[in-house]
């Protein structure tokens, strides 16, 4: 069975957005030359959203990329031509436990990653985990615990949020860079920019034996916005949490959409898994490489997993 060791709003938001750009609201439809705007569709539970221009990239990793995995492959042109709103920050435990407040949502047990394996350990959970406040991402929510979280956050505003799919992902994460990491090609570089497997979660005993020898201060998620945003402004696209998107598993590229819409056929050999993207804070380098990918089944939770939210209307 799959597993992401495999492959390894909250009060303040406001204030964490500060010097990265006002928040407004903005009605309607997305419209083109509101590439780079920041709105917000509601002043307390909806999360802070960055609109991204449309344009062209190579979904994928060339053959050279140093840690890419066999499923990475073939690299596809594909052109996203509308404007895409992608949430600014993964979904905080404060957005999300505003969602259970609301509507009482049961989320089960999740699996712990003690440093050597998953294991369901009593009491760990999306609201108890490990210590976290309101501003840390939700984790230990499987794909749909995100979905009844979007479809709430529909309800409430009258957008139409959703998952973003696997290449809307890479094109937000890439931002308009080709190297293996939106901050460039060196792995050293990791603690400026991401939250993964590093000193303080070795110290902790919380990573796999494969870690970057610099340290960005946090053992298990960091609150979100604590590293340096990609060049769309956008935060945690590597490590962190890992990030559930619409996407069916396929192990190559060959068939998948060139327009940025999600593959929406799950194949029974693979468990009928979705994608999951991004790495997460127990992650190494290679993992929160832009085009890594991972697969889980759709009804797994771990404290390593949450998801990011998008809109187009």
């Amino acid at each position: 069975m799959f597993r992401y060791s495999a492959k390894m709003f909250a009060v303040g938001l406001l204030a964490a957005i500060g010097a990265a750009g006002s928040v407004r609201p903005l009605g309607g439809r997305l419209r083109g030359n509101d590439a780079a705007a920041t709105f917000r569709d509601c002043d307390t539970y909806c999360p802070a959203m960055v609109v991204v221009p449309p344009g062209k990239f190579k979904i994928g990793s060339p053959m050279s990329e140093p840690g890419r995995g066999s499923d990475e492959n073939p690299q596809r042109i594909v052109t996203i031509s509308y404007t895409l709103a992608v949430a600014r920050y993964p979904v905080t435990r404060g957005e999300f436990a505003a969602f259970v407040k609301d509507t009482g949502w049961k989320v089960g047990p999740c699996e712990h990653w003690d440093g050597n394996s998953f294991r369901v350990e009593e009491g760990v959970g999306w609201s108890r985990a490990f210590h976290q406040t309101d501003r840390h991402p939700v984790v230990c929510v499987n794909w749909d615990d995100s979905l009844a979280y979007l479809r709430w956050l529909s309800q409430k505003t009258g957008k139409n949020y959703r998952l973003l799919s696997e290449a809307e992902w890479e094109y937000a994460a890439r931002a308009g860079t080709t190297t293996a990491w939106y901050w460039g090609s060196r792995e050293a570089d990791q603690c400026r920019y991401a939250n993964g497997a590093d000193l303080s979660a070795k110290a902790e005993g919380v990573v796999a034996p494969a870690f970057v020898p610099c340290d960005d201060n946090f053992a298990h998620t960091s609150p979100v916005g604590s590293f340096r945003p990609n060049p769309f402004g956008l935060y945690d696209m590597g490590g962190n949490v890992g990030e559930w998107v619409e996407d069916c598993y396929h192990d190559t590229y060959v068939d998948n959409p060139a327009d940025g819409r999600a593959v929406e056929t799950c194949l029974a050999k693979f468990h009928y898994a979705r994608v999951m993207r991004g790495g997460a804070w127990n992650a190494i380098p290679a993992w929160i490489r832009s085009a890594s990918r991972d697969v889980e089944v759709p009804s797994l939770r771990a404290d390593t997993f949450g998801f990011r939210v998008a809109r187009t209307e």
